[in-house]
């Protein structure tokens, strides 16, 4: 259609979606053509803001909050999540009542319900867990009961590998990653609990390539987040179409805005900022098993180790990796490949290709050994300096209740639908923010192994997720110990730039607080989970978990740099350790 034509048959959301094209781009096109001051300040994350808008709301909220009666911990862990995030703590009094009120949520029987007296429900139990970990100390972590939560986690169990959220309740992905979150945290993961997750994950994953949140559903940004997690803290990543999983979530960043759309041809929402490029953030230290899935069927590989001077597993170059890919090509050709061991697409060739990788879950449990200087709240942190709704028919968060907030502006008739870039003046974050590549390699150069220390017992790991002891010249290493302080490199998988551009120009409130998009209101989850999906986006590029990324990773001056968050849990990445060395004692 032709600029300057109009449709009256177009949808809704083509509607929508063309204003809000116009409305970003706005905001882009004042941008570029901005002083270099003009653009510094803009760029500026507002964290005083941010910060005195979320305390405000931790301390009292006003009455419309009542229809958040069933969320209160939800509404303390975005609060808390936030102020950490932005390395600020809560003083003697507020840390005194929140631990106390949420002890007051937790049941009798196991788990935490939406408020004292309340049902226990899983997306509570892992909200008022996070933020339990998210305000650290032995007083908030000792008020939790881990082996009645054992038993609520189990009482939720479904014999298929799925979680019923509460007694007879409904079941999906939500369910399988609060209740393994939940456990992981609390070093409480047991076999049982991992029983058939996998294949429960798998029976989501859609021809799309994202998960749903139960098997038939459409592929959802948020379930797709939680299925991925779920995977990763039981080791089971191998059983997903990696390389479909990945096109889906990186083709729901949209050129003109930046930001993630949660669900095909849809507006972009602020919270999947975490939601969808939070995935990136986690398959950034796996891609090892998508780049096995990418080559499928390659020996060289998936040797555990072949004394050939001390090599690691799976330290195997990329251009040797590629000449067994063809070796096999062409024995496949001339027949001389035996029965079952072609590169089909399936779990089980998946599993019995499977190299001996890096397990993010492993990587996080190590503490990084580096001295570094204390937070504002005297903590140790663990880098330097430093998510579901959408219109209408959301993934309900884990809450399954996020405050409403006026929709956005549109007529019925007028817009237009043109090419983005064929409009005069027309920017987009695309254009302004291309991809940072600085440091990165398009190829694997080095992959890390890592030797699970942790795994549930009785549980029978995969061996595409686990490294293998003995391996390393070196025998005075210690269990859980890197086998390499080296760390594979990859080219970006999405444009951590233009993301942040999103968040940042299009989702700050001039008072504090963040939102979903430009003509929306800001609100405590969209804080939360853009504040979130800043931080993932800054740290995606950093050579090591937690580590600092370069200066150029970070959009804007880098005092907009935010404590490391946790990939997987998403909570504080020095509050998840402090949690994980209190329950190990």
């Amino acid at each position: 259609m032709g600029e300057g034509s109009t449709s009256s048959s177009s949808t809704l959301t083509q509607r929508l979606q063309a204003d809000l094209e116009r409305i970003v781009s706005s905001a882009y096109e004042a941008f570029d053509s901005a002083t270099v001051k003009q653009r510094y300040e803009l760029l500026t994350l507002s964290g005083h803001h941010h910060e005195t808008y979320v305390l405000r709301g931790l301390r009292r909220l006003s009455s419309g909050f009542y229809v958040l009666d069933s969320s209160r911990p939800w509404l303390c862990y975005w609060i808390l999540h936030s102020l950490s995030l932005l390395r600020r703590s809560v003083d003697g009094g507020l840390y005194d009542r929140s631990v106390a009120f949420l002890k007051r949520c937790q049941d009798p029987e196991g788990g935490y319900g939406g408020g004292p007296g309340q049902m226990p429900h899983l997306a509570t139990t892992y909200a008022a867990v996070c933020a339990i970990v998210t305000l650290g100390g032995e007083k908030a972590l000792a008020s939790i009961d881990r082996e009645k939560t054992l038993k609520f986690l189990l009482r939720m169990k479904d014999p298929c590998g799925g979680f019923r959220v509460h007694e007879d309740g409904e079941m999906d992905m939500r369910g399988s990653y609060t209740a393994l979150a939940v456990a992981h945290m609390l070093g409480i993961l047991t076999p049982e609990l991992v029983e058939n997750v996998g294949e429960f994950v798998r029976s989501c994953q859609t021809y799309e390539g994202g998960i749903g949140g139960e098997p038939g559903s459409e592929a959802h940004g948020g379930y797709t987040f939680c299925g991925l997690a779920a995977l990763a803290l039981v080791n089971q990543l191998h059983v997903l179409d990696l390389p479909a999983l990945v096109n889906w979530v990186a083709f729901r960043q949209g050129r003109v805005e930046g930001g993630f759309q949660g669900r095909t041809n849809k507006l972009v929402d602020g919270c999947y900022s975490f939601w969808q490029g939070g995935c990136f953030q986690l398959l950034q230290q796996y891609m090892p098993h998508l780049w096995v899935q990418q080559n499928a069927s390659m020996p060289g590989l998936s040797k555990a180790g072949d004394g050939s001077e001390g090599k690691m597993p799976g330290s195997q170059t990329a251009d040797s990796a590629m000449e067994d890919v063809e070796v096999k090509k062409s024995e496949e050709a001339s027949g001389r490949v035996e029965e079952g061991t072609s590169s089909s697409k399936t779990a089980d060739s998946k599993k019995e290709s499977g190299v001996d990788l890096n397990p993010l879950t492993e990587a996080l449990n190590t503490k990084p050994s580096d001295s570094k200087p204390a937070t504002e709240d005297g903590r140790d942190p663990s880098s330097a300096p430093a998510a579901h709704e959408e219109e209408e028919e959301e993934f309900f968060s884990p809450t399954g209740n996020v405050p409403e907030v006026e929709e956005l502006d549109s007529e019925d008739e007028g817009c237009e639908f043109t090419g983005p870039m064929a409009k005069t003046g027309f920017s987009s974050a695309e254009k302004l923010f291309p991809m940072v590549e600085i440091g990165f390699h398009r190829e694997p150069q080095h992959v890390v192994c890592v030797e699970v220390s942790e795994a549930p017992q009785g549980v029978v790991q995969d061996p595409g997720t686990v490294g293998v002891s003995g391996t390393s010249s070196d025998s005075s290493r210690a269990p859980g110990e890197p086998l390499s302080v080296d760390e594979f490199l990859y080219g970006p998988i999405f444009n951590s730039q233009a993301l942040q551009a999103y968040i940042l120009l299009c989702c700050q409130e001039i008072g504090g607080g963040l939102r979903d998009k430009p003509g929306k209101m800001a609100d405590f989850y969209h804080t939360c989970y853009c504040l979130s999906g800043l931080s993932a986006a800054q740290y995606s590029t950093a050579h090591r978990v937690g580590g600092p990324p370069p200066p150029s990773s970070v959009l804007g001056p880098y005092s907009n740099l935010l404590e490391a968050t946790h990939a997987l849990c998403n909570v504080r990445l020095d509050r998840y350790y402090e949690a994980r060395s209190f329950f190990q004692r």
